[in-house]
This record gives C-alpha cells, sequence and structure tokens, in this order.
C-alpha cells in the first residue's frame, strides 16, 4: 500500500467509517440503558407479588381476584421479556456492525482488505 494512498482518500473513507461506527455505538449503549432499567423498574414489582400469602383465609371472590392479578402480572412480564428480547436483537445486530466497520477499517489499514470477516464469522 503506498503511503500517499494511506494519507488521503482511504483515511477519508476509514474515518467515514469509523464515525458510522461510534454512531452505531452509541445506539447500542442507548438500547442497553433502556433495557437495564427496563429490568429495573419491573424486578421489585415481582419480587413483591411473587410472595404467597395464605389463601386458605380468603373467599372465593378475593381467592379469584388474587388469581386474576396473578395472570395480569404474568402476562405483563412475558410482554416485557419480549420487549428485551427485541431489544437484544437490536443489540446484537448494531453490535455485529460495529464489529464489520472495525475489522474493515484494520484490514484496510494493514493491507489485508481481503480477511475482514462478517459478524457471524466471528461468533
Amino acid at each position: 500500500m503506498d503511503r500517499n494512498e494511506l494519507n488521503g482518500a482511504g483515511l477519508t473513507a476509514i474515518l467515514d467509517e469509523l464515525q458510522q461506527g461510534r454512531i452505531t455505538t452509541g445506539k447500542a449503549q442507548a438500547n442497553n440503558s433502556a433495557a437495564i432499567a427496563l429490568c429495573e423498574l419491573v424486578q421489585p414489582t415481582l419480587e413483591k407479588k411473587s410472595q404467597g400469602e395464605n389463601y386458605f383465609r380468603l373467599s372465593a371472590s378475593e381467592l379469584r381476584s388474587k388469581l386474576d392479578d396473578r395472570d395480569l402480572i404474568i402476562y405483563q412480564a412475558a410482554q416485557i421479556i419480549m420487549l428485551l428480547s427485541d431489544k437484544a436483537m437490536d443489540l446484537d445486530s448494531w453490535l455485529g456492525t460495529v464489529n464489520d466497520v472495525l475489522k474493515n477499517s484494520v484490514a484496510y489499514l494493514t493491507g489485508k482488505k481481503g480477511e475482514a470477516g462478517s459478524h457471524e464469522q466471528s461468533v
């Protein structure tokens, strides 16, 4: 690789890729922060509701109400898990993009452009 090529258009191309990688990393961090906040929000409620009562002391209507409440909590927990799964898939995709950007930039700088692989190859 010619030194002038590395100093000119090549560095501009690498800079553009690295800036895109930085933007994608920022999205991944924000996504991860949202997932953590969601877990911190839900955990105390689930812990509180998971502690059982003495159901033998409840009337039939009170027991029905408690069971309905539990069913709703389980449904809401399932919805939260689906949301966390979506966020995890987004995070995986963004981190794969950043990984590709870094591999391509390193490959260009070291003159091994053909060796830059994809996210799936590195896992």
